[in-house]
């Protein structure tokens, strides 16, 4: 227990001068007092003396020269001792040398989980006979103080690591005198990757990574820097009156990125190691109170992150702006979700060769109240980054899942709709019982979805990409490689994976005039051929495109030569 927290608490001075104050009038004794300890001192928080000044408040003690020593000894019953000359324990201890012979009452005060605060006692310069109604009050007073301390601890300390929270960090102002002079730097810190140790091995192996970062970010720090976390995998480091602006700070961020590079964590046969993205900030250069320094620090952690992670970036004005936006447009998503702002638009697909519309892909847009129409190339990577994109994604679908159910009750007759996977949401190991419970929900035949992967989502872990696509494929979903022969294309996982459609990726279909990419486009649809699936081709900009991909067997295309993506009311039904 850090005793020293009772500085933080804002109740318990009043408290436990009135907890002094009755117990001196129910026990006669010269002086009462509460004291604190890290069992190295002892400290004297609070002080009543009648008449003789046998304590002080802010007195230092030895531990081991303090009669709280003993009580602490002694618990969890209370140590009363009539007279200390007389008593084993006291007889001659250094109080005694100094006071003589005395009167003692000492009863611990604790903290969660029976955890030793420090002690309250009362002390006299005379023998005392205390009596069992005295002693019993004193105990009622003790576990008082004891309430008090763990109800204030709980409002500054974070309940799983023991670092200070958020609460703490925002009113660190207003506990400290913090002078115009003085300087402060301000470390941002967020794990990398974090949300992936959750979803793969279970919230108990990721509080055991939070608690491990923990206690390397403290015992990397100054002893006068504050720890604290934030909330989920978010951290802050405050340090004060460190001495050259931007070394020491820069110093210590790298240390704790070293630090946390050489951890090892072994899990279910697997070893990693963490990382973390840090951005920091500087007082009073950077910003004159908490809330300002606090959002310069997690912009400039973002930079960190854009910067491909496992690095320190500081706050630097103008530098950041791109980062501020980016930090803007990821607080202005949250709320886009619950504002329902983001729309699905739909974008044709066609059978090439019979010239029949067959499908529609669906395509997430977002118009923002102020700002306008934000790409999606902007903001689905924020998307992905933060973890947003798989609130988003499981939206998208649903949306998507509800407008075929609306078409089929207006007559139309069903034609497959494709959503878009994200990364993130792949790697959720609830997707397929969340698109189940979607697909039940709605009504929709999951005949007619198609569900679009990268090749990238299925070769990062071929074992558990193989689970989810089967799991898939027996609710009677199609799945659809996106971007085929832009990254990882082999013959090996197409093997594997029981896939429905190769779609050739866009670039090589905007470059048909091209020699190169007219082979890989033939190619790619040659072997949607031999492996008896179907061929799509997106990208399709012109009557020349359109028709080389006709000539060579493509099977269904899509593109705004064939028709732009469109909002549900301008979709010609």
């Amino acid at each position: 227990m850090d005793y020293q927290d009772i500085h933080y608490y804002k109740n318990l001075d009043s408290i436990a001068i009135d907890v002094l104050e009755l117990l001196s009038e129910m026990i006669q004794v010269n002086t009462i007092f509460f004291s604190g300890t890290d069992h190295q001192t002892n400290y004297i928080f609070k002080s009543y003396n009648r008449q003789a000044v046998l304590s002080n408040e802010g007195d230092n003690k030895n531990y081991k020269d303090a009669l709280c020593h003993l009580v602490i000894e002694n618990a969890p019953g209370p140590l009363v001792i009539p007279d200390l000359k007389k008593h084993p324990l006291t007889k001659d201890h250094p109080v005694t040398r100094q006071l003589g012979n005395g009167g003692f009452l000492g009863v611990p005060v604790y903290t969660e989980n029976r955890e030793i605060f420090g002690t309250l006692c009362a002390l006299d310069s005379k023998p005392y006979e205390f009596d069992v109604m005295e002693v019993k009050q004193i105990k009622v007073l003790a576990s008082l103080l004891s309430q008090t301390i763990i109800m204030e601890k709980r409002l500054i300390r974070d309940s799983l690591t023991g670092l200070y929270n958020r609460h703490f960090i925002k009113e660190y102002f207003h506990y400290k005198d913090i002078e115009a002079s003085s300087n402060m730097g301000v470390l941002y810190i967020d794990l990398d990757h974090f949300k992936r140790i959750n979803d793969t091995f279970g919230h108990a192996m990721g509080d055991d990574v939070l608690n491990r970062a923990s206690a390397i970010f403290k015992n990397s720090s100054p002893s006068n820097s504050i720890v604290a976390r934030l909330g989920g995998d978010e951290f802050v480091i405050l340090v004060p009156e460190y001495t050259t602006e931007y070394h020491d700070i820069k110093e210590l961020a790298e240390r704790i990125l070293h630090t946390l590079s050489s951890e090892q964590i072994q899990m279910e046969g697997e070893e990693f190691v963490i990382s973390a993205s840090i951005g920091v900030s500087c007082y009073p250069k950077d910003g004159q109170d908490m809330e300002t320094l606090l959002k310069q620090a997690d912009v400039s952690m973002y930079a960190a992150k854009k910067r491909g992670r496992n690095n320190v970036q500081f706050y630097q004005q103008g530098i950041n702006d791109s980062d501020s936006r980016y930090y803007k447009l990821e607080n202005a998503m949250r709320k886009a979700l619950k504002k329902e702002e983001f729309e699905v638009y739909y974008q044709p697909q066609y059978d090439l060769q019979q010239n029949k519309l067959v499908g529609m892909e669906a395509l997430l847009r977002w118009n923002h109240p102020e700002w306008g129409v934000i790409s999606p190339n902007e903001f689905i990577p924020i998307a992905e980054e933060s973890g947003l994109i798989e609130k988003i994604g499981e939206w998208v679908l649903r949306s998507v899942c509800k407008q075929g159910m609306v078409w089929e009750k207006q007559g139309i007759a069903p034609i497959c709709l494709s959503v878009n996977l994200s990364p993130r949401q792949f790697e959720n190991t609830q997707l397929a019982e969340q698109i189940r419970l979607i697909l039940e929900e709605t009504g929709y035949d999951p005949a007619f979805l198609k569900l679009e992967l990268t090749e990238g989502m299925l070769i990062n872990d071929v074992e558990y990409a193989l689970t989810v696509i089967k799991a898939l494929k027996r609710m009677g979903i199609h799945i659809v490689v996106d971007d085929f022969g832009k990254g990882y294309s082999s013959l090996s996982y197409l093997s594997q994976f029981p896939i429905d459609c190769l779609k050739l990726d866009r670039s090589f279909t905007l470059n048909l005039d091209n020699d190169v990419n007219q082979k890989i486009a033939k190619a790619v649809i040659s072997l949607a051929h031999s492996l008896e699936i179907l061929a799509i081709a997106e990208g399709i900009e012109t009557e020349e495109q359109l028709q080389f991909l006709k000539d060579h067997g493509c099977g269904w295309g899509q593109g705004y030569y064939l028709g732009i993506p469109k909002p549900v009311n301008e979709i010609g039904y």
